[in-house]
């Protein structure tokens, strides 16, 4: 849910890549989000063969809650990091995850564990948005806005 909340009208595939999972995985997967009443599958408007995966207002509240038990997580571990430490544990952070991603998928796949909110300054936007199902990312990422 963090993924498709993330970037909203993912397919399916674009969504087996992100996630390094099998296909039948996958779908097995949103069938059972689906069936929570969390996501929904509506036309996509870059392909019609497609289906756009979107969360539903109670996907999107349970994504939230989601983030909110990581940070809370988060910050339990770094509460033991001594201040001092902080600046240089943040440089290291970004400089090894900047360099896992080559693509816009492969960064959606290191996105997933972000709260993008949270990353306003996100290094992964040099890579540029998943863009339609089939069709090469291209460009800086859009500016992510909260879910209304």
């Amino acid at each position: 849910m963090v993924v498709i909340g993330h970037t909203p009208s993912l397919s399916i595939g674009q969504l087996v890549h992100v996630l390094r999972l099998s296909h039948p995985d996958t779908v097995r997967i949103v069938d059972l989000l689906e069936d929570a009443g969390f996501l929904e599958r509506s036309p996509s408007v870059h392909d019609r063969r497609t289906l756009a995966l979107h969360l539903t207002v109670e996907g999107e509240a349970e994504r939230a809650a989601i983030l909110e038990r990581r940070q809370k997580a988060i910050e339990a571990v770094m509460k033991r990091v001594p201040t001092e430490d902080l600046p240089v544990l943040e440089r290291l952070a970004e400089t090894m995850l900047s360099t896992m991603p080559h693509d816009a998928t492969t960064a959606l796949a290191v996105c997933r564990f972000c709260n993008q909110l949270q990353c306003p300054a996100c290094p992964m936007d040099k890579f540029g948005d998943l863009g339609a199902p089939g069709e090469k990312a291209v460009g800086p990422k859009a500016t992510l806005q909260p879910a209304q």
